[in-house]
């Protein structure tokens, strides 16, 4: 037997927190709990039929706002493969989307974030931050760092990025046609209250 700590086991196995927790669960290491907060692993007890953990993905995620602009997105999942592949870095998947960078409902942005979760990616290459989120990038690139996920942006500087400034402004457009419409939404609600409020007032005379 050759119990050790959780960071000893990790860095000794080369496996991420998600994944020895889930050989935890799963009963593939033992363990031996000395409490709550403190437990070891034995890393003898994987033993030489170890099961090879799935290898780590590095995959590309591209996205653009419209339809019209599907040749642009064509474009982001070339260069990124070209990029990929001179630096002898295979392309494990690709992930894309036609829709707005501020849109919570992206199939694929939706889908790489499970994989995220679940361990499998190691990095992610954009060509521009906004292509991955329009706003809040770095909270992702901190969230998806806990996950031992990196995201690789190609081009760090937004003014050569040719559609930022149009996706910008079409997305605040947005944004403020949408507070506008609420705004007017809630302003006839009130007035409603009002017309019947008087309308009561006038029954009871």
């Amino acid at each position: 037997m050759n119990y050790v700590t959780a960071r000893v086991a990790k860095e000794t196995l080369k496996i991420t927190p998600m994944t020895l927790m889930k050989w935890k669960n799963e009963g593939r290491i033992r363990t031996k709990v000395l409490s709550p907060k403190k437990i070891l692993y034995d890393l003898d007890s994987i033993g030489n039929n170890q099961e090879t953990e799935a290898k780590r993905k590095n995959v590309i995620y591209a996205r653009v706002s419209t339809h019209s602009q599907k040749d642009d997105l064509d474009r982001q999942i070339e260069v990124i493969k070209g990029y990929m592949l001179s630096n002898g870095t295979v392309v494990d998947g690709i992930y894309s989307d036609i829709a707005s960078g501020m849109n919570e409902n992206r199939k694929d942005f939706n889908r790489l974030m499970e994989s995220v979760f679940r361990g499998e990616i190691e990095k992610i290459y954009i060509t521009f931050k906004d292509r991955l989120l329009r706003f809040g990038f770095n909270y992702f690139k901190t969230i998806f760092g806990f996950f031992d996920t990196e995201i690789v942006v190609l081009d760090e500087n937004e003014s050569t990025n040719n559609t930022y400034q149009q996706e910008l402004m079409e997305d605040l457009i947005a944004i403020i046609h949408s507070y506008s419409m609420k705004l007017y939404t809630n302003r006839k609600k009130k007035l409603k209250k009002i017309e019947e409020i008087i309308s009561d007032k006038s029954d009871e005379d």
